[in-house]
């Protein structure tokens, strides 16, 4: 049986990822993540610094700031770069046989779309009002919100090309579907991996409308 992959792909930070990748984490998959929480994420980022450096060494200035990397570069990438990447996922995968990541920028997915034939991997594609992401990251960062919205248009337009050019099996939601309807939502994503639905017990445990800055 191939190890199951199921990636939280979206444009730019303040998405919901963390509170997505929580959740998937109380459906029984293995998170890589190191536990980080703070006054932003008070229920933890669920990411990884290999997760980053691997990245990073891969894309460079293209991970480490906002810049959109050229279509034309990405193939150059996945060309010089595969086997960094692969031995990361090997690495993740050779204790368990589900587990769930996020794809910041939707960076890992060219590589991801390599190992299609390895690995039964399940792309969600997760959005959030450019506004209230904005709004968000601005908050977290003291940084003025246009800033943020120009940025995030920039990477929303990046994100569909990524997932035209690299088709991977996927379902598409919004952040606040999760919130707002966290039995229906996660009920659709448990059918879309494949696994039991969790009870509403441990659904309403995780999700709350604390998780989330409406700009209203």
């Amino acid at each position: 049986m191939k190890t199951k992959i199921v990636v939280v792909g979206y444009a730019m930070g303040r998405t919901g990822s963390s509170a997505l990748v929580g959740m998937l984490k109380h459906m029984g998959l293995s998170v890589i993540c190191e536990g980080k929480k703070d006054k932003n994420n008070k229920k933890g980022y669920f990411e990884s610094n290999y997760h980053k450096k691997t990245l990073g060494s891969i894309y460079g200035a293209f991970f480490t700031q906002s810049i959109i990397p050229p279509m034309v570069k990405i193939e150059t990438k996945i060309k010089l770069k595969k086997e960094i990447y692969h031995s990361f996922i090997e690495n993740q995968c050779k204790d368990s046989q589900m587990i769930a990541m996020k794809s910041y920028r939707m960076l890992d997915i060219p590589f991801l779309y390599q190992l299609r034939e390895q690995y039964d991997i399940k792309l969600i594609v997760l959005n959030r009002n450019t506004e209230d992401q904005a709004q968000s990251a601005a908050k977290m960062n003291r940084k003025n919100k246009d800033y943020y919205i120009n940025k995030i248009k920039l990477w929303k337009v990046f994100r569909d090309k990524i997932k035209v050019k690299y088709p991977l099996d996927r379902i598409e939601m919004d952040f606040y579907d999760l919130i707002d309807n966290p039995d229906k939502t996660v009920t659709e994503i448990a059918k879309f991996i494949g696994i039991p639905k969790p009870s509403p017990d441990k659904i309403k445990k995780w999700i709350d409308k604390g998780m989330v800055h409406r700009n209203e």
